[in-house]
């Protein structure tokens, strides 16, 4: 079974501050409601809040996720997972922060690799495929229009060829936006940690939401390095290492290469690429230093005008901002 984008809260937590009576008044046939307040009726039992009901109230009693409250008065669960002393979901209280709350969690152990770690947010992930999606829906649009224009093109000069051309092109490019609908976003954020960082004050001092989730895994011992390599592989990370060497490893880029996009995605889920259009980037980028888990990627050139296969490649990376082999193997 896959594990959860995110933790969520035990249960749905109650809207303390407010509640509502809704009365209907049988003159004037309206409905009007009377709020009061939940929380000192039932933990505070203030008698100005124990309003007098009449026959046919309806008391409505919220949960937190039904009115968004201050960010102070929201109850907030944190998990945290990998190299901490005490692993596990954690109720954060006003004011406390992510690096408090590790304290709380006895710190890290002594193999946590904070350049490494994942901190993800309900609220990012959320955005994010809200982006995606709308973005992949006008790419759709228009290649429906480009299609159409190509079919009329090819109708009225009576080339058969150039119409059958055009359907195999917008086949393939619906087919690789079906691909792209099926990658999910995971609200990663960057934290920007030093590839030294160690300690709990490397930790960053940031305020925390409802269901964020930081991992932090144990020291990697290898670099990866995918796509259009002629021996795709984990390698094992050398001190000082540098992308021409592992490149060289890999047997370096093959026919298929796309060079001038290459790129190296980090352990912390940033990445280091530029198109610079010459072979003056792929000279720069062989001396790029790497670290424990970073991943140097390998596109493949496009074998037609569409800039889908790139598109797709960045939108894997950009938007899951995690590296495997398998994963990779899918967009090829």
């Amino acid at each position: 079974a896959s594990k959860p984008d995110a933790v969520e809260s035990p249960a749905a937590q109650t809207n303390w501050n407010q509640a509502v009576i809704e009365r209907l008044d049988p003159a004037a046939m309206t409905t009007r409601l009377i709020p009061f307040q939940l929380g000192k009726l039932v933990l505070e039992h203030d008698v100005s809040q124990d309003l007098d009901l009449q026959p046919g109230d309806v008391i409505t009693i919220f949960a937190q996720q039904d009115i968004r409250l201050p960010i102070k008065e929201q109850t907030i669960y944190l998990e945290l997972s990998g190299e901490f002393v005490h692993p596990g979901i954690y109720s954060v209280s006003a004011g406390e922060t992510l690096r408090s709350v590790a304290a709380r969690a006895g710190g890290l152990t002594e193999r946590a690799y904070l350049y490494g770690s994942t901190f993800t947010r309900k609220s990012t992930r959320a955005l994010e495929q809200q982006q995606l999606n709308e973005y992949v829906d006008r790419l759709e649009h228009q290649i429906q229009r480009n299609s159409l224009a190509l079919v009329n093109a090819s109708s009225g000069s009576g080339q058969q060829s150039g119409s059958v051309a055009g359907q195999q092109v917008e086949s393939i490019d619906r087919e690789l936006i079906a691909r792209i609908r099926r990658v999910r976003a995971t609200g990663r954020v960057v934290l920007r940690m030093n590839p030294g960082s160690t300690g709990l004050d490397a930790v960053p001092d940031m305020h925390v939401e409802d269901g964020d989730q930081l991992v932090v895994p144990f020291a990697p011992e290898t670099v990866q390095v995918v796509g259009a390599v002629f021996n795709p592989h984990a390698f094992l990370y050398g001190k000082h290492a540098r992308v021409g060497e592992y490149l060289h490893l890999a047997g370096g880029p093959n026919r298929a290469a796309d060079r001038r996009h290459m790129f190296v995605l980090r352990a912390d889920g940033s990445v280091v690429g530029r198109d610079m259009g010459n072979t003056l980037f792929e000279a720069d980028l062989s001396k790029l230093r790497l670290y424990p888990g970073d991943a140097i990627v390998v596109p493949e050139k496009d074998v037609r005008p569409s800039g889908l296969n790139q598109l797709m490649l960045w939108t894997q990376f950009l938007s899951q901002l995690s590296l495997n082999a398998v994963e990779f193997s899918v967009l090829k």
